[in-house]
């Protein structure tokens, strides 16, 4: 849990407050060298996963000296971490106090507070970039700002500036191209038609961002995707960038990202109602839940529909699970569907039959020993 930055401090802090005053009282160390020590015994104990000691000595540091630059970001980094957005808020103002001219700081303090304190927000970016019209970081932070609140011109503007002043960036190729998805988002809103200058300009967007190694790659490919199927009726590159997204998303770790990228190029499927898309994503989804029948009986369908070989899926079912009953009534199920969509009344009929076991095979399930 996060250190409380309030005028109580809790017994953690006393103690620390107290050993410091004794240390010092008896000549043992000086402020810098306690500072220094509870630091790295911070570090040590974030190094082994142990947060609520590693808060403990920082906490410990700030007795000694309240403005330690390493210990209030460590504080800050732990209370975002964990969710207590005023306490980081409380120690990167610490910061600035002490150094009003860190403009990673004050970029990362104007991000947690935009949306509660967006004047502030604006007068420390504004600030920043005063003290350094090259600052890329402040510009980038501004613009994500004028985005949020939809002035998606001079969110631009300033996105623009972040990218030449640093073309390396990867942060400022993806806002520029969110600034242009929220331009053609607003057209589609208000009924008007999609400039396609506009929507180029964002796919180039994310495009440099994967050019300058922004990662990961396999979002900004699901964001061009989304771009291109919005509001258009030509299907094949929309298409082509979402397929692309999931190939990349493939590769990477976990089953989050090709499982995101699938849902993408399914509903990219649905909208251009391209069933070999949807088709696809259904593959991805059976990779990760193979039990999830229904996905089978709908991507036999959809093979069945684009003229392929709906068998086949449920051949592919029945040899993943064996020896799953389940797995056995569907594709039986699936055949007596098939049988009837032919003008074929299907009829079921058990295995053994009465006669062949010596169980009565009208009220329980026989067993018979004769070979196939």
């Amino acid at each position: 849990m996060s250190p409380r930055p309030n005028r109580r401090d809790p017994i953690s802090r006393r103690l620390a407050s107290f050993f410091a005053v004794l240390a010092i009282a008896t000549g043992c160390y000086t402020q810098e060298s306690r500072v220094a020590y509870h630091n790295e015994r911070g570090a040590e104990f974030l190094a082994k996963g142990n947060t609520a000691a590693a808060q403990i000595e920082y906490s410990a540091a700030l007795s000694f000296d309240p403005k330690d630059f390493d210990a209030n970001l460590a504080l800050a980094d732990m209370a975002e971490t964990s969710g207590h957005k005023a306490d980081a808020r409380f120690y990167l103002r610490e910061i600035l106090s002490a150094s009003p001219d860190n403009s990673e700081v004050a970029v990362r303090l104007a991000t947690l507070i935009r949306d509660d304190e967006p004047f502030e927000a604006r007068a420390l970016l504004l600030k920043t970039i005063k003290h350094d019209e090259g600052d890329a970081t402040a510009h980038l932070g501004m613009s994500q700002l004028e985005f949020w609140s939809q002035r998606y011109e001079e969110a631009l503007d300033y996105a623009n500036a972040a990218v030449q002043i640093d073309p390396e960036l990867p942060g400022a190729h993806w806002q520029r191209g969110i600034v242009y998805q929220g331009m053609l988002m607003r057209s589609l809103t208000n009924g008007e038609p999609i400039d396609e200058d506009t929507r180029q300009a964002a796919v180039d967007a994310f495009g440099q961002f994967i050019a300058v190694g922004g990662e990961p790659e396999w979002k900004a490919r699901l964001e061009q995707a989304e771009i291109l199927a919005a509001g258009s009726h030509n299907a094949t590159r929309a298409l082509a960038a979402a397929r692309r997204a999931l190939e990349v998303a493939r590769t990477e770790p976990g089953d989050g990202p090709k499982l995101e990228a699938a849902a993408h190029l399914a509903r990219i499927g649905r909208q251009h109602r391209n069933r070999a898309a949807y088709a696809d994503a259904l593959e991805v989804v059976l990779e990760v839940h193979p039990r999830d029948f229904r996905s089978w009986r709908n991507l036999a369908e959809l093979r069945a529909a684009a003229g392929e070989d709906a068998e086949a899926v449920y051949r592919r079912l029945l040899e993943t699970f064996p020896d799953d009953p389940e797995a056995a009534g569907r594709y039986g199920l699936a055949f007596a569907r098939g049988l009837s969509d032919a003008g074929v009344a299907p009829a079921g009929k058990h295995f053994p039959g009465q006669g062949r076991s010596a169980t009565d095979t009208h009220t329980d399930a026989g067993v018979g020993d004769t070979s196939l």
